[in-house]
């Protein structure tokens, strides 16, 4: 039975890793996700989680208060909910580094915002008293409330993190309290886009240098593994007069690549923009793309028949005529009798 416990960054991961195993085996290691494993190593009795919808009508009734205007956001329900994901997103980061938002109003840097911060700590302390009053919890308040789960950390014998990103101070610390438990193992890549969490690991006492693989044994903050890694440079440049050009390009290489014996699995497409991914969806005749991003529902057939039926309803021309009719007008032959008649006057 296979013992070890690892640690990928996304369901994703998850998933590609399973692909990749080549030799047959009834024990396979138990994956799991960075986030899952923090909800199962905290417990907070007597709360029930909140839902995104919820969450947004809570804090804009946290923000029933004069000096909220001042931040210049309007409590109508559309304006506060584009708005509301940036004051969540502050509240998160500062909860993620167990940073204790009454400091802000001490640090220069902030100075000049003062009075932003005094309405952003008003609004913090109103909604974390609404989701206390109903014993709802938000993962804002999770390090605060969280009582470690050490049966589940002692259910593990060997625990490896594959770390993709940054860890905070929050996820430090939950590893740090897993460490008497059980072997924590990390295995990291030291590149020029990762040298905050490298800095954070020299606090730590473990130096790492760049270009490196590295698996890390936090448990004794010594390093059990180093490897070069080699860095690919077989790199060529074209550039191209018109964009449509690119996507000729596109398939092209993708075609050599191929004929070359490259799995079409293994092979990625980068694509500076989503402009760039409707044009090259128009000409994947074949569908050998998997468009990682999705689809936009501004796309789909069941959007455009609704926006054609729309269209033609609100005024009637040749260009909306002309519209309905690419697309199919069952929409709009079911809307027509009852659109315009009162709603006592159909079975609504």
């Amino acid at each position: 039975m296979n013992d070890k416990t690892i640690i990928l960054p996304s369901a994703r991961a998850i998933r590609h890793e399973l692909l990749d195993i080549k030799t047959p085996t009834l024990f396979l290691p138990n994956y799991i996700t960075m986030s899952e494993f923090i909800d199962k190593l905290t417990i907070v009795k007597d709360y029930k989680t909140i839902d995104s919808d919820a969450r947004v009508l809570l804090l804009m009734q946290a923000a029933d208060f004069k000096e909220f205007s001042n931040l210049q956001i309007e409590r109508n329900f559309f304006t506060f909910t584009k708005n509301s994901s940036y004051i969540f997103k502050f509240f998160e980061e500062l909860s993620a580094e167990r940073y204790d938002i009454d400091n802000l109003s001490n640090a220069d840097i902030y100075a000049e915002y003062e009075e932003h911060i005094e309405i952003l700590k008003e609004l913090y302390k109103r909604y974390e008293k609404l989701c206390d009053e109903k014993k709802i919890l938000d993962n804002i308040f999770l390090p605060k409330l969280y009582r470690f789960n050490t049966s589940y950390a002692a259910s593990h014998k060997e625990v490896e993190l594959v770390l993709s990103g940054y860890l905070t101070n929050f996820e430090l610390e939950l590893l740090e309290k897993s460490t008497n438990y059980t072997n924590i193992k990390i295995r990291f890549s030291a590149s020029s886009f990762n040298k905050k969490m490298q800095s954070r690991f020299a606090e730590l006492g473990i130096e790492c240098e760049e270009n490196y693989n590295y698996l890390i044994d936090f448990n004794n903050k010594t390093i059990l593994e180093k490897e070069k890694i080699e860095l690919n440079k077989n790199i060529s440049c074209e550039s191209f007069s018109e964009s449509l050009l690119q996507v000729s390009f596109i398939k092209k290489k993708v075609y050599e690549f191929v004929k070359k014996g490259y799995k079409p699995q293994n092979i990625a497409v980068i694509l500076p923009d989503e402009k760039t991914a409707s044009m090259l969806k128009l000409f994947d005749n074949r569908s050998n793309f998997n468009f990682a991003m999705g689809e936009s529902f501004a796309n789909t057939e069941v959007y455009k028949k609704i926006d054609a039926t729309l269209q033609e309803l609100d005024q009637e021309s040749q260009e909306n005529i002309a519209r309905l009719k690419r697309v199919d007008n069952q929409f709009y032959r079911d809307f027509l009798d009852v659109c315009f008649k009162k709603t006592d006057e159909i079975d609504f």
